[in-house]
């Protein structure tokens, strides 16, 4: 691994451990995966009783620009 976090690198050992993964859907998957993610953080803060995910759910959003950009480098293409 190269890079903190890097999608690529996670899709060569998911293929490494058998999985078998095609780029462009490795992509699209990612990008379900981060939505779905982002949802499921929003609903369970608004049913926590704690506090502290009321303050951070609000935030995530931000985190498109730079998780999506991640993503987009999965296929090694600019899209």
């Amino acid at each position: 691994m190269e890079k903190a976090y890097s999608f690529s690198d996670l899709a060569k050992k998911l293929e490494s451990a058998g999985v078998p993964v095609l780029k462009e859907a490795a992509e699209e998957t990612a990008k379900q995966v981060y939505s779905a993610l982002k949802e499921w953080l929003n609903e369970s803060a608004a049913l926590s009783e704690t506090r502290i995910d009321d303050v951070i759910v609000p935030f995530i959003s931000q985190l498109d620009s730079i998780v999506l950009a991640q993503v987009d480098k999965i296929d090694g293409e600019a899209d």
